[in-house]
């Protein structure tokens, strides 16, 4: 299920998924906002898998 939303006043399409562990935004969303308004960032030393589709 796909909702609309916004961050910091940019539109965005969400992937609701009530399993997830993390939150993801497009680097091109986090690029658009305003520098005092980007949110932190953390390098990842893990592995991320996605699963596309109804499996």
């Amino acid at each position: 299920m796909y909702l609309q939303g916004s961050v910091h006043g940019i539109g965005v399409r969400f992937l609701l998924d009530t399993g997830a562990t993390v939150t993801m935004i497009a680097r091109g969303v986090c690029e658009r906002m305003a520098p005092g308004d980007r949110p932190r960032l953390y390098e990842v030393t893990g592995n991320v898998y996605v699963q596309m589709g109804n499996h």
